[in-house]
Parts: C-alpha cells; sequence; structure tokens
C-alpha cells in the first residue's frame, strides 16, 4: 500500500478472499481493510506505471456503484466484503 497509495496503517484485517472469474482462471483476489490509514509519503511508482489516488467517503462510494460510476466487479465485491465486515465488527467503527 505504501508504494502505489504513499499511505500505511498499522491495523490489518483480512475481509476473505474471491475468485475473479473461477471458470477459466485459477487466481485468487485477497481482499483487506487498512484502518487508520496515513499518507507518509509519496507514490513510489515503476517508470511505465501510472496511478492516481482519489480519497472518497464511504456514502460517496456507495452513490459511485449505485450509479454505475463504479463497475470493476473486483472493487464492488470488496466494498461488499467490507460491509459484512463492518456489520459484524460495529465496534471497529463507532466515532
Amino acid at each position: 500500500m505504501l508504494e502505489e497509495t504513499g499511505h500505511e496503517a498499522k491495523e490489518w484485517h483480512s475481509l476473505g478472499k474471491i475468485k475473479p472469474n473461477p471458470a477459466i482462471l485459477d487466481n485468487t483476489c485477497h481482499i483487506y481493510l487498512a484502518l487508520g490509514a496515513k499518507k507518509v509519503s509519496n507514490l513510489n511508482l515503476d517508470e511505465a506505471e501510472e496511478l492516481e489516488v482519489r480519497l472518497h467517503d464511504l456514502p460517496e462510494v456507495k452513490k459511485m456503484i449505485q450509479q454505475g460510476q463504479l463497475q470493476h466487479a473486483l472493487v464492488i465485491a470488496a466494498f461488499e466484503l467490507f460491509d459484512l465486515f463492518q456489520k459484524s465488527n460495529p465496534h471497529l467503527f463507532k466515532s
């Protein structure tokens, strides 16, 4: 996360794993939640990498999914796993 976003976090939770396309591929995507992430450095990208970090609050992300602005299936699946995790761990999300 540090290299790709410039952020780091001390508290990590595994949300689960998903198979992007098990009909034709054997890969697994592991989904993690980093709580308390803070920007501590600039991005450290390879020469060919182009990446822009955009921060959105959770209600805005949910709206982006509903409106079809976010369509990447793995990202939407990650937010569903996050929603399930949040519901079963409310003590971690009290203000």
